[in-house]
């Protein structure tokens, strides 16, 4: 059961990712798997081509170990049918349910099913523990295996707004503005109601305070008040105070150049 062994600490590694010890048996069982798989594939290539049922035996034996890998999952396609058949006709009525064999697309259905309720699993803990820096992680782990899931996008779109939160209580609005906006990017689920309307805020509160430092400099460093003052229309285009003293600043900036030019 070295898939199984192997998925259980997978699941484990979810919820202590940087735990040494699950790692090690993590790297083992993976190493037990692939000296299994290759022992496997030199008996199949050895085979003749007649001697479908030891063929048959030996890719259940290898889906056993690796039930994602797609060579061995198509097939066994290729003897399902023929085996569920043989299989239905040697037994009795009464022994079919008992010893019926469970479809190879259904196995790896199955399999996969258990990967996605652990995954479920561990993001719930983590987010009722308010744990969004692991909870953000596990979900990119988890949409790399399964890119469209729904469940997976609204962790991860909680995850960023939690720590979005986060930073900007410890006055740290620009981070906070970034990960608004990374959640708002996320598909089918950040776009639009309060969270946008909170990074609006924050995009406002943000400019108002570039437009207070660059006035603060505009008489004696003109440089940088023009950069504060860009930085403040960046972050709210409708702050028109912004707007009208970059233009100035500007002017300034250039005049100043200008006179600068004859003394070089």
């Amino acid at each position: 059961r070295y898939a199984d062994a192997l998925l259980q600490w997978q699941a484990l590694r979810l919820v202590f990712p940087a735990d040494e010890y699950i790692e090690q048996q993590i790297s083992v069982l993976e190493a037990t798997i692939e000296q299994r798989v290759a022992a496997l594939r030199e008996q199949i290539t050895s085979l003749d081509n007649k001697d479908k049922k030891k063929a048959h035996r030996l890719y259940l034996q290898w889906l056993a170990l690796q039930p994602d890998n797609l060579e061995a999952l198509a097939k066994l396609r290729g003897f399902e049918k023929t085996h569920v058949q043989r299989a239905a006709n040697l037994k009795t009525a009464k022994n079919k349910k008992k010893y019926a064999v469970k479809p190879v697309v259904k196995q790896q259905e199955d399999v996969a099913q258990t990967r996605i309720d652990d995954y479920l699993a561990a993001a719930d803990r983590l987010h009722r523990d308010n744990n969004s820096s692991e909870l953000l992680q596990l979900t990119d782990r988890f949409l790399r295996d399964y890119p469209e899931h729904t469940q997976a996008l609204d962790y991860r779109f909680k995850a960023l707004v939690q720590l979005a939160e986060q930073a900007a209580a410890a006055g740290q609005l620009e981070k906070a503005v970034e990960l608004f906006e990374v959640a708002l990017s996320v598909p089918g689920i950040g776009a639009g109601g309060a969270v946008a309307q909170r990074n609006r805020q924050l995009r406002q509160n943000l400019s108002t305070d570039y437009y207070r430092k660059a006035m603060k400099r505009f008489n004696h460093n003109i440089d940088q008040a023009v950069a504060y003052l860009q930085t403040s229309v960046e972050y709210d285009p409708q702050n028109f105070k912004a707007r009208r003293q970059l233009e100035r600043a500007r002017r300034i900036q250039q005049n100043l150049k200008l006179i600068e030019s004859p003394a070089k």
